[in-house]
């Protein structure tokens, strides 16, 4: 995800509908507050924003691709918040809105800054959680 989603952040900032950011921002807005969603609306909605993106750069390779490489790390994602993903939703909240105003502003290198970031804190967050994780340790390959 880090080689092709950040690209086409870049991209889709130039072409990217205001109104579609603001749509996704007060959907992310609602995520992760203790009570009031779950891990799977949090899937759904982050799901909406990278396939957007993708869609938004008009690279339907990328689309598929990036489609594919979030049915593939969605288990992922929910052991992560499951587990207690360090910062939690304020910080995955904040990181995607980061992304959808840049988008919003057509800010090009500041799309691609931020989904490189969400994307690498997700990644390093993930290998610390499963590193710490005795049933992962232990597991007989």
């Amino acid at each position: 995800r880090l080689l092709v989603e950040p690209a086409g952040a870049r991209a889709a900032a130039g072409v990217f509908d205001p109104a579609v950011a603001a749509t996704h921002s007060s959907r992310v807005h609602t995520l992760l507050e203790p009570d009031s969603s779950t891990v799977e609306e949090f899937l759904v909605v982050n799901r909406d924003i990278h396939v957007t993106v993708a869609t938004a750069a008009g690279n339907g390779r990328q689309q598929a691709l990036v489609e594919r490489l979030l049915d593939e790390s969605e288990r992922a994602i929910a052991v992560a918040f499951n587990a207690g993903l360090p910062g939690g939703g304020p910080r995955v909240r904040g990181e995607h809105l980061a992304l959808l105003s840049a988008l919003r502003d057509g800010d090009g290198d500041g799309a691609a800054d931020a989904m490189a970031s969400t994307i690498t804190h997700f990644r390093d967050d993930l290998l610390e959680i499963l590193s710490g994780t005795a049933s992962v340790l232990d597991a007989q390959l």
